[in-house]
């Protein structure tokens, strides 16, 4: 029997963070984590590049994979709006969401937009074996 994975050239990653040295650790591991030949990787800071970088992807045939969000960006669209939009714009979008607030409510309403098969829940502070 043989599993069909994708290429690591097929893989798409777009992570989403306000913050300089959390885009850059989330590259530093994904490249470690691939050592070469890696996969299409973007970091953007805000929600609107990130459904732009979505968008785009579509146009072009290239959907991401999975988003590493930050429920906090300090400019809308932002937690789980943003999320949601998202998930609206691509169906088969795997997300990971971070935050250093992640609250029962917050649980409870992720919960109620996405699939439970969409999503994990990852608390700041973090480390690489993490991601």
């Amino acid at each position: 029997m043989s599993i069909n994975t994708p290429q690591n050239n097929d893989i798409r990653v777009l992570v989403v963070d306000d913050e300089v040295a959390i885009r850059e650790l989330f590259q530093h591991a994904i490249r470690k984590f691939f050592r070469s030949g890696g996969p299409h990787f973007l970091a953007v800071s805000t929600g609107q590049e990130a459904l732009d970088a979505l968008r785009l992807g579509f146009e072009k045939s290239e959907p991401y994979t999975v988003a590493f969000v930050d429920l906090v960006l300090g400019a809308p669209p932002e937690g789980l709006s943003l999320i949601t939009e998202m998930h609206h714009l691509d169906p088969f979008l795997q997300f990971a969401v971070i935050s250093g607030h992640l609250d029962t409510s917050f649980v409870q309403a992720i919960s109620e937009e996405l699939p439970a098969d969409k999503y994990m829940l990852i608390s700041k502070p973090f480390q690489t074996r993490d991601i």
